[in-house]
């Protein structure tokens, strides 16, 4: 054939080249791996063409036939008992498309006249054919942090504990929608980096949710950013410096011998040096107020240091504080323009709302007026919000 060569030995063919193109010696098993063959040649008949290729994760699940026909026009496959082995297909009215099976993977390769064509469809085809699942371990680690000493004669050092956190999907019925907004443009944040501030303050009565959004925005934020939860903010604040620069500077990732189950499955990546970290302190709004005291003043000063100044600059570090007190109250610093990425004010759900909310729980009853999360929970356990008689119907305690 003009302008090509291939040398074939035994069935395996060891080279091809066409116009200076010298593909890998490949070797291939006879009529199952058919599709390949006829896709390197379609590859090689091509004059500028380009392959581009992209992983499909199946987890193991098995590729049939009639799954093919979304990603294009079956013109040769492959098929043992685990299904699809390798397809060759016709994308549209050009373009070849390889499918092949790479473990419980498959790898989905397609030709174009560009690189940027290529890597589209090859994206788009491997989406049509990729099985995702819920990670097996669902926990989230979680440093505690304690300025007691507990890494004396050394610097303090977190404690790590993996915790099952929500989905916010699962509670998002716990908030006014102004607020479930509004949590919800928050959790959709994929980095800190082009965040409008660092420095998040979410206020409001006891009972309205607070941390159970918190636990939330854990799980959201899993990916890119850890929870650093301070268990003494009054000693994060009112403190010498050495505390509150541990809690900046130290790994954002757990020792391997801290939890022996830490960096098993579901845990990859926390080795990633882009990772942010988020310092929470709740229940702080009194050491942010206005008549907080001196030494504390000089820590909040320092807290908004790393929102925006010399000691936060270089740093991946975000802060939440969550407090019971009015906004009103609290130090307008804390509230300046370009400072605060997120002011929420969580307030009890209104009686419509709440009436919804139990309903949901399997309580038909009507609720009058406004109730905090709390209260709905004491009705699901049995006992009226207000303190008065018994409800008559009993249901268990928690989040459905």
């Amino acid at each position: 054939m003009p302008g090509k060569r291939a040398s074939i030995v035994g069935g395996v063919v060891t080279g091809l080249r066409s116009r200076g193109l010298l593909l890998p010696a490949v070797d291939f098993e006879g009529s199952s791996q058919l599709p390949r063959v006829l896709f390197t040649g379609e590859v090689l008949a091509r004059d500028g063409c380009v392959v581009a290729s992209a992983q499909a994760e199946r987890d193991g699940d098995k590729l049939t036939l009639e799954e093919l026909a979304d990603a294009g026009q079956l013109r040769q496959a492959s098929v043992d008992e685990d299904g699809v082995r390798e397809a060759l297909l016709r994308h549209g009215e050009a373009n070849p498309v390889l499918i092949a099976r790479r473990g419980s993977r498959f790898e989905v390769s397609v030709a174009a006249a560009d690189r940027g064509r290529a890597d589209e469809l090859a994206e788009e085809l491997a989406n049509r054919i990729r099985v995702e699942r819920e990670a097996t371990d669902t926990r989230v680690s979680i440093a505690f942090w304690s300025g007691s000493g507990d890494g004396f004669p050394g610097p303090p050092e977190p404690r790590w504990r993996r915790l099952h956190l929500p989905r916010f999907a699962t509670i998002e019925d716990n908030y006014r929608r102004q607020v479930r907004d509004q949590l919800a443009e928050l959790f959709s944040w994929r980095s800190g980096a082009g965040m409008p501030g660092r420095l998040a303050l979410w206020h409001g009565p006891p009972g309205t949710g607070k941390t159970w959004a918190l636990r939330a925005l854990g799980r959201e934020w899993n990916e890119w950013c850890d929870l650093h939860y301070v268990t003494d903010p009054e000693r994060l604040l009112g403190g010498d410096t050495g505390y509150m620069l541990s809690v900046l500077a130290s790994r954002s990732e757990p020792r391997d011998d801290e939890l022996d189950d830490l960096l098993s499955e579901g845990s990859a990546g926390r080795e990633r040096e882009d990772r942010w970290r988020l310092l929470v302190l709740e229940d702080a709004g009194e050491f942010l107020g206005m008549a907080a005291p001196a030494e504390v003043g000089r820590g909040f000063a320092r807290l908004l240091n790393i929102a925006d100044g010399l000691l936060g600059q270089g740093t991946k570090a975000l802060i939440l504080v969550t407090t019971n007190e009015p906004l009103g109250k609290l130090h307008p610093a804390a509230l300046r323009p370009g400072r605060a990425m997120a002011a929420l004010e969580f307030a009890p759900l209104r009686a419509d709302e709440a009436t919804a909310w139990l309903a949901k729980r399997g309580l038909d009853r009507r609720v009058d007026s406004p109730k905090t999360l709390a209260e709905l929970h004491a009705l699901l356990a049995g006992g009226q919000a207000d303190g008065a008689a018994e409800v008559g119907r009993r249901r268990t305690l928690g989040f459905s």
